[in-house]
């Protein structure tokens, strides 16, 4: 990390460690606080990959995977290389990443329309109820009693 610090842009940093246990780092090094994106046992054994040898490098043994990102906004502020210790427990921690995704129908999100039909079904219902009044308008006084009297001819 010391080379990095030599750096004239922002700088990233990839972390992986194998151990016996979950390991952390002992402080920051100038950079952002380490966060730590997967933390589990694995069992080399059901690694699939044929290009990682980790079998091999573990002799078999199942081993504690911990994962670390840290970001250096401003390198020149990079004091040293990190230093790893056990963590206090094993705890295992798997990041979870949520993808949030606006719903849209011919690019109008569907709240939109979900608002707008509810507004149309208020006015519909609104011009119906007010229709229906119009129509039951009473008939004048005295016009039904005067075309039906007899002996009015």
């Amino acid at each position: 990390m010391r080379l990095s610090k030599l750096a004239s842009t922002p700088q990233q940093l990839g972390l992986y460690v194998l151990a016996a246990h979950r390991m952390e780092p002992s402080g920051p090094i100038g950079g952002e606080a380490p966060e730590v994106t997967y933390a589990g046992r694995i069992d080399p054994r059901s690694v699939a990959d044929d290009t990682v040898h980790l079998e091999r490098l573990t002799g078999g043994k199942p081993v504690y995977l911990t994962a670390i990102e840290q970001s250096f906004p401003h390198p020149e502020r990079i004091d040293g290389d990190h230093e790893l210790r056990a963590a206090d427990a094993d705890t295992p921690y798997r990041r979870q990443v949520y993808r949030n995704e606006l719903l849209t129908v011919g690019g109008v999100p569907v709240w939109v329309l979900s608002l707008l039909t509810a507004v149309l079904t208020v006015v519909a219902v609104l011009l119906v109820l007010w229709s229906r009044r119009q129509r039951r308008v009473p008939p004048a006084a005295g016009a039904a009693g005067a075309a039906g009297a007899p002996g009015m001819r």
